[in-house]
C-alpha cells in the first residue's frame, strides 16, 4: 500500500492469508528506507535472493539512490536469516542430503 494509506484492504480467505518469509525483503528496498523510491524492479529480488549478477541490472539506481547499496544487503541478509519451518515452501530451498 501507499505509504500513508489509512484503510487498508481485506483479506478474506479459508485459510487465512499466507506471506512466504523472503517477503520481508522488499521493504527495505523501497521508501523509506531507501528515500523517494517507490518502485522495485526484479533485479533487486533477484540480488536479494542470493544472484549476484542482478546488481549489475541495478547500476542507474545505484547511482540514484545512494542508499540502495547498503540496503541491498540488509535485504539479502533477512531472506539469508528467515527462519524455516517444516513446510513446503522452507523445504524448497534446503540443500539435500
Amino acid at each position: 500500500m501507499p505509504e500513508g494509506t489509512t484503510e487498508l484492504p481485506v483479506i478474506a480467505t479459508l485459510i487465512g492469508p499466507r506471506i512466504v518469509p523472503d517477503a520481508q525483503a522488499i521493504p527495505p528496498l523501497v521508501h523509506t528506507a531507501v528515500s523517494d523510491r517507490h518502485r522495485l524492479g526484479l533485479a533487486e529480488v533477484a540480488y536479494a535472493k542470493g544472484h549476484d549478477q542482478a546488481k549489475a541490472y541495478l547500476a542507474a539506481d545505484l547511482a540514484k539512490f545512494p542508499d540502495l547499496e547498503r540496503q541491498l544487503g540488509v535485504a539479502r541478509g533477512v531472506i539469508r536469516d528467515a527462519p524455516l519451518g517444516e513446510d513446503l515452501y522452507s523445504a524448497w530451498g534446503l540443500p539435500q542430503e
